[in-house]
């Protein structure tokens, strides 16, 4: 079903807070198609990455709702059950053929996508809130004695670790104690470098090069699951280096990303800013942008960097009804109000403030939360402005914005973002 909203006039220009340019336009809001078979669910008032984008097919993004996956094919507009879990995702990891779901007291579950099997699921590896779960682009060598490659999963989690997983038979590589909160970690694409965020200011970047062809032993202590399978919790390799730790925000951070040349590094923080550097030089930051609302509302909980490397942007959202588009060239940037975009009839079938998803945190809230929401299980109504997850589809032509009753697609203009000054070229 396709729905042609209706946008304000005054919608195609405002300031740039970040560098007080005007900003361009690198997609057409009007030319904006609403997906709306697909519905998205808050899982957890803060987590926000819930919609992700095939890695593979430009056609095909994920999404969660309440405790079910579902694949959703942006051509026949139909959506495909992947998995049913028995615990309510709070994050999600799409990459290398596999579907990773985190739940909020250390839930785990991988499924591989190729065979549509469902490879393991633990009901507790360890910690409380599986923040962040992410799988890696490169492909590490299991053993010096073979050439046999797989990915790595980076599992985010309130027991102030980021835990590295072989996938898929999920053998413990590396654990990394922060000394805070994890919210979210990330990783280039060659497998060198690897940034996490955290519940404070800080920006954690770690040299992981050592990763490659690690061989561990298989002893130490271990964890028993519901299920009777154990993970062992104590072969942690110490070769892994800390490179720097940036503080340029003043809250905790949700989200982070390199950029695909593994050159920039940018984090979006709760406390509505989003801040890029330059790897070449961690001591200062490159550029940082500012939401357009203040508190809560101007949270910034997801960034991303478009994944063809020529296309040159980075998206990031807010809390709810704002998401922006900046130039890596030049810094421009274009505002999207996505609630604008929001068709009546859904309005009129939901209200403009309230919705049948309800979401919470069990164990402690996070990022800089009173003690009084730390002990407490939150429980709300997600409004219908509420942004659940945004991405790039993997050849950069589309940006996809998942809200609680719909998916927003802006597509891309490809040949002008191809286009370069001084005669250079893609």
């Amino acid at each position: 079903m396709t729905i042609s909203p209706s946008l304000p006039s005054s919608f195609n220009a405002s300031l740039d807070s970040g560098t007080g340019a005007v900003t361009s336009q690198f997609v057409d809001p009007s030319k904006v198609i609403l997906h709306t078979e697909p519905s998205c669910t808050v899982q957890h008032w803060q987590l926000r990455d819930l919609v992700q984008c095939c890695q593979d097919d430009p056609t095909k993004l994920y999404y969660v709702n309440h405790r079910s996956v579902y694949r959703y094919d942006t051509i026949t507009r139909k959506s495909t059950l992947v998995q049913s879990v028995d615990f309510t995702p709070v994050s999600m990891s799409v990459n290398n053929g596999y579907l990773v779901t985190g739940g909020h007291e250390a839930q785990l579950s991988v499924k591989s996508l190729s065979d549509n099997e469902v490879i393991r699921t633990y009901y507790h590896v360890g910690g409380t809130i599986n923040n962040g779960c992410h799988i890696s682009s490169h492909l590490w060598t299991d053993s010096p004695l073979n050439n046999h490659r797989t990915p790595r999963l980076f599992v985010s989690n309130n027991d102030n670790t980021v835990k590295v997983y072989k996938l898929p038979s999920l053998a413990l590589v590396q654990s990394f104690e922060m000394g805070v909160a994890c919210n979210f970690t990330s990783t280039t694409r060659d497998g060198k470098l690897m940034a996490s965020v955290s519940d404070q200011n800080d920006l954690f970047l770690y040299d992981i090069s050592s990763l490659n062809g690690s061989t561990l032993s298989e002893q130490g202590t271990t964890t028993t699951t519901t299920t009777g399978e154990s993970l062992n919790t104590n072969n942690i390799n110490t070769n892994c280096r800390l490179i720097a730790k940036m503080q340029e925000y003043t809250d905790g951070g949700f989200s982070c990303t390199f950029d695909p040349t593994g050159t920039k590094l940018a984090a979006a923080s709760q406390d509505g800013t989003v801040v890029v550097w330059d790897l070449r030089n961690t001591r200062q930051c490159l550029r940082k942008f500012e939401g357009k609302q203040k508190e809560q509302r101007g949270a910034c909980r997801n960034v991303k960097f478009s994944p063809v490397g020529c296309i040159d942007l980075l998206i990031f959202s807010e809390h709810e009804s704002y998401v922006h588009i900046v130039d890596m060239r030049t810094f421009e940037h274009q505002i999207l109000s996505v609630s604008d975009n929001i068709p009546s009839e859904i309005r009129s079938n939901r209200g403009t403030n309230t919705s049948s998803n309800t979401f919470g945190v069990i164990g402690g809230g996070i990022g800089g939360e009173t003690e009084t929401r730390r002990r407490t299980f939150l429980v709300g109504r997600s409004s219908i402005n509420d942004i659940c997850g945004i991405d790039f589809n993997c050849d950069s032509s589309s940006i996809f914005v998942g809200l609680t009753d719909l998916i927003q697609e802006y597509p891309v203009d490809l040949l002008k973002r191809r286009s370069f000054a001084k005669g250079s070229m893609c």
